[in-house]
């Protein structure tokens, strides 16, 4: 007779450190051979969870029973053959209709119905002991969160984890304060700018500096003293890796709104250096989309009145034709709108609030920024050449990389100092004449002044809400 040994163990550590999994096999063994097993083949799941259903070793398992080339089943207990009762119902009746004899070493199994209903209440029981002890430690992770704690290991650049919790890490916190001041000064520095400026001054913790990552940080609350926490689900992910991929669950599942808990840790940067680059960021989202005469005028700026979520541009063909519109990006079934009514109604609302040449002046062009402001921008870039200075004498730039980054410090310089210095306001003009005026303009020029003059468009479900910042 031959005689089928499993084992499982649950986790990576588990299977790494064979917690428990030369005991399980050397105690089925032993059983085995006492009931009359002639040859014992092992099947064993290493680091594989008892919630899945198709596992390597027990669907192997399972395809000897179907080839009848097994007489006996030894595991030692029945959570260690599946977690949920149903996986533990359809294994059992899977081999019993085989011909297979079931054996578990720390319980009796008896094939009878008292001894089934037996074993399916004792697995009813730890599943749902199972669920329990999930909803209790869930429930603790909340209430460490409630009360100031980080209810999990996180350490984001610019922190060091410290006594269970976060303090500031003052080297990587220059980089965070540096990101912060340089994503600012500049009107015209991108995220990829940023990261090429950052890769050479405050190297990452590993790998490079790419846009995604700065752009993370640089919309992070944490800086300002506020982590948020458990604002995402990420239950059942932790299956994704023994799960085909369509039957994967998303890592970061967002909760409803106001679900997170907001935690307090050590501050890095100024909260109005942090609302500035919050500006700067929505302006890029704003003007971010396709150019051109077939971009969307209002990208970035409509949100669905429904589910509160952005509404991108897309399009449909239909008898030959193209048709553009906004649609939910969420998908919660609001009606879609089609762009070229909503970009007349809003560039007509632009329109209206661009009575004088000066108002379109601030639209086209950004107004000079503050002195304080700008004296700021100018020490960062001041400190960002003495960098540069030292780095060349100590050789570790050519000549070069210094004559380019010289001559592009030099000219973030000049823009700034030109854009503080005083401008004469031109002198009003006929409505009409600001009218044909705008008129004329290019599609670009259009999403520059859109941005600059609509703050947001809301899709109500019996208007259109246009909020304009003039």
């Amino acid at each position: 007779m031959v005689a089928a040994v499993y084992a499982r163990v649950s986790t990576e550590e588990q299977a790494r450190h064979g917690f428990s999994l030369g005991e399980q096999l050397a105690r089925c063994r032993a059983r085995a051979l006492e009931l009359g097993a002639e040859s014992v083949a092992e099947f064993v799941d290493d680091g594989v969870s008892g919630e899945l259903w198709e596992r390597p070793a027990l669907s192997a398992l399972r395809a000897q029973a179907r080839a009848g080339a097994l007489g006996l089943f030894v595991c030692l207990d029945p959570d260690r053959l599946a977690r949920r009762l149903v996986h533990q119902l359809l294994a059992t009746d899977e081999l019993e209709r085989c011909g297979v004899r079931i054996e578990f070493v720390d319980f009796e199994w008896r094939a009878t119905a008292e001894g089934q209903l037996f074993a399916q209440l004792r697995g009813a029981i730890a599943e749902y002991e199972k669920a329990k002890i999930r909803a209790r430690t869930a429930l603790g992770r909340h209430g460490k969160a409630l009360r100031g704690g980080l209810p999990h290991y996180t350490c984001p650049y610019g922190y060091s984890w410290r006594d269970g919790g976060l303090a500031v890490a003052p080297s990587e916190a220059a980089g965070v304060i540096a990101a912060y001041r340089w994503f600012v000064a500049d009107p015209d520095l991108s995220y990829r700018g940023l990261a090429r400026l950052m890769q050479d001054a405050f190297p990452p913790r590993r790998g490079s500096w790419d846009g995604a990552s700065l752009r993370r940080i640089l919309a992070s609350t944490a800086y300002v003293g506020r982590m948020r926490v458990e604002r995402y689900d990420a239950g059942g992910a932790h299956l994704n890796r023994h799960l085909p991929k369509d039957q994967r669950v998303p890592y970061r599942r967002p909760r409803p709104p106001g679900a997170g808990v907001d935690v307090a840790v050590p501050s890095i940067v100024e909260v109005g250096l942090w609302e500035a680059a919050q500006a700067k960021a929505a302006r890029i989202r704003a003007r971010r989309g396709k150019g051109g005469a077939d971009g969307y005028l209002l990208s970035g700026l409509v949100r669905c009145g429904r589910c509160g979520r952005t509404m991108a541009g897309k399009t449909q063909r239909s008898a030959g034709r193209t048709y553009r519109y906004y649609a939910c990006r969420a998908g919660c079934g609001a009606p879609q709108i089609r762009a070229s009514d909503l970009e007349a109604a809003a560039w007509a609302a632009v329109a209206e609030a661009v009575v004088d040449a000066g108002a379109l002046a601030a639209a086209v062009a950004e107004a000079p920024p503050a002195e304080d402001t700008v004296e700021r921008a100018l020490a960062a870039i001041g400190q960002e050449q003495e960098r540069v200075w030292v780095a060349w004498r100590r050789g570790l730039v050519d000549a070069a990389r210094f004559e380019a980054a010289v001559s592009e410090l030099a000219g973030r310089r000049q823009r700034l100092r030109a854009r503080a210095a005083p401008a004469e306001r031109p002198a009003a003009v006929a409505p009409a004449t600001v009218a044909a005026l705008l008129e004329g303009l290019g599609p670009e020029t259009r999403r520059r002044v859109v941005a600059e003059v609509v703050a947001s468009v809301r899709i109500e479900p019996d208007r259109w809400r246009i909020t304009l910042r003039v």
